[in-house]
């Protein structure tokens, strides 16, 4: 994931490690968290431990004759929950589990200032989905998670508001206020690349498309509401 940053001044860095779990285990978890540098100098000086649930893997031994060595490759099961995290523009952070629409936003202490609930039905892979799914990546049918996660990825716009990516198929974002109010669903009539794109102004999103010919060229998104004004920043006040 790209670095991300504030209107204060820092950078925040996604900061992860793949480690066994006991000494010499074949059991591998995923250790992750967030760190926060000064921009111009790029020192890290705090940090945010991210609880990831966990993580399923498979590891496979390539041998090397040639050179009498094992190189282990790791491979994740795909479609598996995971935690997402995103910062505003105050150094506050987002966090959600992929598989539960409930977005918390967090302190770098640790402490919970908001959680946002959207209810929303998983959606269940198709069988020849997970077929493919299967066959690719290596792990047993059975292992195959059953649902899609119900996002992927959370980003804030520089006023503040939240938006949350749906999973493929498709590009569409689920959009909250800075108050955490739900404001409905953003999905360009473009089809867009999924990287990159940036939010820009309240309710803009800026990305990449495609033409017929293969060409790229830039889309810019404008969120508005049923009676197509653009969405204003929300005042918080009382919320």
């Amino acid at each position: 994931m790209p670095p991300r940053v504030d209107t204060t001044g820092f950078a925040y860095f996604g900061v992860g490690g793949l480690g066994p779990e006991r000494s010499y285990g074949t059991d591998f978890v995923v250790r992750y968290g967030v760190s926060r540098s000064d921009s111009a100098r790029l020192v890290a000086f705090d940090s945010l431990d991210i609880g990831q649930p966990r993580r399923g893997l498979r590891t496979a031994d390539s041998p090397s004759f040639e050179d009498e060595v094992f190189v282990q490759s790791v491979e994740e099961l795909p479609m598996q929950p995971e935690v997402v995290w995103a910062i505003g523009p105050g150094g506050n952070a987002w966090l959600a589990n992929t598989s539960d629409y409930r977005l918390h936003q967090v302190t770098l202490a640790g402490d919970t200032l908001r959680t946002v609930e959207l209810r929303r039905d998983p959606i269940r892979l198709k069988v020849s989905e997970r077929d493919s799914l299967a066959e690719a990546s290596g792990f047993d049918l059975d292992e195959i998670p059953v649902f899609r996660p119900l996002f992927d990825r959370m980003d804030v716009a520089p006023d503040g508001s939240l938006w949350v990516r749906r999973p493929p198929p498709g590009v569409a974002w689920d959009v909250f206020d800075l108050c955490g109010r739900y404001l409905g669903a953003a999905a360009p009539e473009a089809k867009l690349e999924r990287e990159p794109f940036v939010l820009a102004a309240a309710g803009i999103l800026i990305g990449v498309a495609r033409d017929e010919l293969g060409l790229e060229y830039v889309v810019r998104t404008v969120l508005t509401d049923p009676g197509g004004a653009p969405v204003r920043p929300a005042d918080c006040q009382g919320a």
